[in-house]
């Protein structure tokens, strides 16, 4: 059984809590569980999914967004410069995360940027060691001869082939990907040979997170886990809504520890403890929430929501930089045939899609 009952879990401490059971967190859970000495606890607020068609297969990969079963649903203040529009702001939920509702591109980022993490302090926090994991993440399948003949994929050869997350090329090449291509070459663009090697500037068609053996998904739930969910040490929860870490003051040095978690399950509060550590992945957006409802933030914006400030640090939910996706529609040319994401709104060709 890959998940637990709340009765569980009831009075038991655990070596280590994590909160969130999404693309980190149950990475974390496999790894840390490997050690039958540890005990492991996974809080995730969102539902088990873990057989659903609409995360497993890929032909969907849009139908979550603004589902509240696999999306927070999250909007952005509204923007001065947008005529005051709050944009939709997209983020997995329930086991797997945002892993089970991307777009399914498995894209590395440039070297220049995560260079910068060691030079502002971060040691170990450079391209090397970032490539070096994500190599060990995943297991690319490389094209057949039938498929590189379709487009002229450009994949690179350094690439991980044991790690846990299957990646291969898109099976399909549309007539508009060509077109495409052959325009910005026209336009002086560099076609890149080997997008995987810290340059991403120029033309390229990224890998997916797709097992081609059985052409579903791949994500941090099929990935990690799946495979583990039978170990006695591990424990996951869902529909487990966690609203503040549980702190102590540690005797002699006045530094808190984190010794669990409040949560709420079915409408009722609870309490979970944590031996070790409590481990705060739940995101980019509710982690800073969660500390600041754990009293850890500024304390001006504390105060104003009534919580009692334990730790004053400003920087909290501050200074996010995040991209933005920006659609693109035209029509085509009729009179040419061309093979489009239209063909998904036919009933038996969806039906076909999600029956491979």
């Amino acid at each position: 059984m890959i998940t637990a009952n709340i009765s569980d879990v009831l009075g038991k401490s655990y070596d280590f809590v994590i909160v969130g059971g999404g693309t980190a967190g149950l990475v974390l859970a496999a790894r840390l569980s490997e050690n039958p000495s540890f005990t492991v606890a996974v809080l995730e607020a969102g539902d088990n999914t873990t057989n659903d068609p609409m995360t497993l297969v890929p032909a969907p990969y849009s139908r979550q967004l603004g589902n509240p079963k696999y999306d927070w649903g999250f909007v952005t203040a509204k923007q001065k410069h947008l005529n005051g529009r709050e944009i939709p702001w997209s983020r997995g939920k329930g086991l797997g995360g945002s892993s089970c509702i991307n777009f399914l591109g498995w894209t590395l980022p440039p070297a220049v940027d995560v260079d910068v993490f060691e030079r502002l302090g971060n040691h170990g926090w450079n391209w090397n060691e970032f490539h070096r994991y994500s190599r060990k993440i995943e297991r690319f399948h490389p094209p057949s001869k039938e498929v590189s003949d379709l487009f002229p994929h450009s994949y690179g050869h350094d690439r991980g082939s044991s790690g846990p997350l299957q990646t291969t090329v898109p099976p399909h090449a549309h007539t508009i990907d060509a077109m495409l291509r052959e325009t910005f070459l026209n336009m002086g663009i560099t076609a890149l040979r080997d997008p995987y090697q810290g340059e991403v500037n120029g033309i390229w068609i990224p890998s997916s997170t797709i097992d081609p053996k059985t052409w579903t998904r791949s994500t941090s739930m099929t990935a990690y886990l799946v495979p583990v969910q039978d170990r006695p040490n591990l424990t996951v929860l869902t529909k487990a809504l966690v609203c503040r870490i549980l702190f102590a003051q540690k005797r002699n040095i006045g530094d808190l520890v984190a010794t669990g978690v409040e949560f709420i399950h079915q409408n009722t509060k609870y309490i979970i403890s944590a031996d070790r550590e409590v481990i705060l992945s739940a995101g980019t957006i509710k982690n800073p929430q969660i500390l600041e409802l754990s009293g850890i933030g500024n304390s001006n914006i504390l105060s104003g929501i009534g919580v009692e400030t334990k730790i004053e640090l400003p920087g909290v939910g501050e200074n996010l930089q995040d991209h933005i996706f920006v659609p693109v529609s035209y029509e085509l040319d009729p009179s040419a045939k061309h093979e489009t994401f239209d063909s998904l709104r036919k009933p038996e060709v969806a039906q076909a899609a999600e029956e491979l």
